[in-house]
């Protein structure tokens, strides 16, 4: 085979030699090549007649350095592939991975048995770049098998759960967010519906235990239990005022009676010593209406001073009547019977 001018002897590699045993197979071989130093697939195609007998091989090297070039955006950001052939030869990398290195230490093994399905695991946690765990998984076997090709991708772990830690900071500070509002909308339904409420009603009973029953809590009241309690007060505060007019008229009743029994002991005393001189008085004017007999003029004089007194000691008994020192002498009166003598006198 010519290849730039140059002949290469390709009978030695085992592709070649499996295309010439293979009956229209292709056959297929990752390896380096020895021009290019590249990673290539080693593809090989035998023609053959009808007969069966070899024509020609058709040979196609394919560079493997694009497959695992991802595009920018795609996958998670550091995410790594890496195509190693059955040996564990990293064939192709992208990252840190060199072409050529075996993947894993000498000692650590686990990579290249991962990656030959031995591992009983879907995917495997192994140390990354600068010791970050590293999460690897294996594309399907079926596909790659036939080229004796093993294709792995990983991602640091912090990658891999980076996009879900900020999906749970954003849950995290939406939940902080309505936490917040919730208990502002708390702090305010507190504050209109429970506190300033409460603060009304500890005003008013300061009011009325200093004595202010006129004190009223305005409307508009709340609904529920504490609007009823607030309304009960209201009442409460209505009926002891209406009690404390009520004790108010009776205690100016109480002092009209005291001084009206006060007038009734000085009225009794001095009708009662009145009493006493008018009796000298009458005494001595019917003594005096008997001496002078013989004397008209006198005897009408003395006749008079007598009607006086007697007139005095009725006025007396009704006084003693309103002091309540003497039982009282109800009678029937014609009132005009009375009022006729009334004017007669007035006539006369």
């Amino acid at each position: 085979m010519l290849f730039r001018s140059r002949e290469l002897d390709l009978r030695d590699r085992a592709y070649f030699k499996a295309a010439l045993a293979s009956k229209g197979t292709v056959a297929l071989e990752p390896a380096f090549g020895r021009l290019t130093g590249q990673a290539v697939l080693q593809v090989a195609y035998p023609a053959r007649d009808a007969a069966g007998a070899l024509q020609f091989v058709l040979l196609a090297s394919l560079r493997l350095q694009p497959l695992v070039q991802l595009e920018p955006g795609l996958g998670v950001p550091g995410t790594r592939l890496m195509l190693l052939d059955h040996q564990g030869m990293v064939l192709s990398a992208s990252g840190d991975a060199q072409p050529g290195a075996v993947a894993g230490s000498a000692a650590d093994t686990a990579v290249l048995q991962f990656a030959a399905g031995q591992a009983s695991a879907a995917h495997a946690v192994l140390p990354g770049p600068k010791g970050r765990p590293t999460t690897w998984v294996l594309a399907e076997p079926a596909l790659t098998r036939p080229a004796r090709l093993h294709v792995l991708a990983g991602a640091a772990n912090d990658e891999l759960t980076a996009g879900a830690n900020r999906r749970f900071l954003q849950d995290i500070t939406l939940l902080g967010a309505a936490a917040v509002l919730l208990f502002g909308a708390v702090w305010l339904l507190a504050e209109l519906a429970l506190r300033r409420q409460v603060t009304r009603i500890t005003h008013m009973a300061r009011r009325m235990a200093e004595g202010d029953l006129a004190t009223r809590l305005t409307a508009p009241l709340p609904r529920g239990e504490l609007g009823a309690l607030m309304t009960a007060l209201n009442h409460t505060a209505e009926s002891l005022q209406t009690q404390r007019a009520d004790i108010q008229q009776l205690h100016d009743r109480l002092r009209q009676s005291q001084r009206l029994e006060a007038v009734g002991q000085l009225t009794g005393g001095i009708a009662h010593d009145f009493n006493n001189l008018l009796t000298v008085v009458l005494g001595n004017a019917e003594l005096l209406a008997e001496q002078a007999a013989d004397r008209p003029l006198d005897r009408q004089l003395a006749e008079t001073i007598a009607a006086a007194a007697q007139r005095g000691a009725v006025l007396t008994r009704q006084l003693l009547a309103f002091a309540r020192k003497q039982a009282l002498d109800p009678r029937v009166t014609d009132i005009s019977q009375l009022l006729a003598a009334q004017i007669g006198r007035a006539h006369v």
